[in-house]
């Protein structure tokens, strides 16, 4: 249960003008940051509302009063700056100091910001939920640590909730079920690239307009093998065994996806992918054979050489695979070779654990 938001200050709650220099509560003019006032007043008085910032100059006193001039100071509770904790972000002891004063633990409260690393992945990486202030054509190249990902605050009610909800497990929960049921290292960097690639799918879609969450799509894509080691042991069918482990663990969701990832799961109506989420993990699980990107077409024909036993199962499914790649093309509005070309392109250059 999430019970508290923890917002950056400097382009997150107030804009950070260039042209300006020293305290931001001496400047001549001072801005709140679009949007930012509706998700304060959504949010009051049902979690705690604290400010978190690496400001230099300015501490607790200072800060308030810039929040003052635009009249935003009274939504918070607490404000702590790294001047007066005496670590900065993303140091994950800044943190927990936070954590601490507040009496809260890492998963009950959520980051916002706009600084990817100090903001997003250094709360994640101290067991905090994160959302990410998107505010410019940033790439992201290594695994997306945060929770949520918005490029402007009128975007909040299109992640907030599934963070409440508890359905998407964070990296710090992620990390603890591979713990629980551990992965070789080759099969750690498939599903890496498998929820990689489901993640840059589903941003091209929410590029287009279309309702998916990346979040959601990522994590189903880490998890989607997570019972390779232990199904056969178990007696239960691969998929079946994970999406089981996820139950237990809360994510619903997700065990839908990795229910429904497997070959010939859509040749039944109770696992054929339906959602977006779990046709691009199912897709995106087909074009990465081991470690690397290899297409559709390629990996059934390596799925048919490791498998000819299963040869008329293959040509029943092959054709639902291929609509559901054609289904996505268009949707994105590219051509195969050119979906291709850029997740090649985008594999190559993320950073992998």
């Amino acid at each position: 249960m999430i019970k508290a938001v923890i917002f950056d200050w400097g382009d997150t709650v107030m804009e950070d003008l260039p042209s300006k220099a020293g305290p931001m509560a001496e400047w001549d003019v001072v801005q709140e940051t679009p949007g930012v006032r509706q998700v304060l007043e959504s949010l009051h008085g049902h979690v705690q509302i604290i400010l978190a910032t690496n400001a230099a100059e300015s501490g607790e006193k200072r800060v308030r009063l810039a929040l003052r001039r635009v009249g935003l100071d009274g939504f918070f509770e607490a404000i702590h700056s790294a001047r007066e904790l005496g670590v900065s972000k993303p140091d994950r002891q800044f943190y927990q100091s936070i954590l601490d004063y507040h009496d809260l633990v890492p998963d009950q409260a959520v980051m916002v910001g706009d600084d990817l690393t100090n903001d997003v992945v250094g709360a994640s990486r101290a067991g905090l939920r994160s959302v990410w202030l998107r505010r410019d054509e940033s790439e992201v190249l290594e695994q997306p640590y945060f929770d949520g990902e918005i490029t402007h605050f009128n975007q909040w009610e299109s992640v907030f909730p599934l963070l409440q909800s508890g359905q998407i497990p964070s990296f710090a929960q992620v990390r603890q079920l591979w713990q629980e049921y551990p992965t070789s290292p080759g099969l750690s960097r498939h599903v890496h690239l498998v929820g990689i690639t489901a993640y840059v799918l589903a941003q091209m879609l929410v590029e287009k307009g279309i309702r998916v969450s990346p979040i959601l799509a990522h994590r189903g894509g880490l998890l989607h093998d997570l019972d390779k080691k232990v199904w056969r042991e178990a007696g239960i069918t691969h998929g079946e065994m994970g999406a089981m482990i996820a139950e237990k663990a809360g994510f619903h969701e997700v065990a839908e996806i990795i229910r429904r990832h497997q070959v010939f799961t859509p040749l039944k109506p109770s696992t054929i992918p339906e959602t977006w989420e779990q046709k691009l993990v199912y897709l995106a699980d087909k074009f990465i054979e081991k470690d690397r990107f290899v297409g559709l077409e390629e990996r059934f024909a390596h799925l048919r050489n490791r498998y000819p036993d299963s040869a008329a199962l293959f040509d029943k499914v092959q054709p639902i695979a291929r609509r559901m790649q054609v289904d996505l093309l268009k949707s994105v509005g590219m051509i195969q070779e050119e979906l291709y070309a850029i997740l090649s392109g985008k594999l190559i250059r993320f950073h992998l654990e």
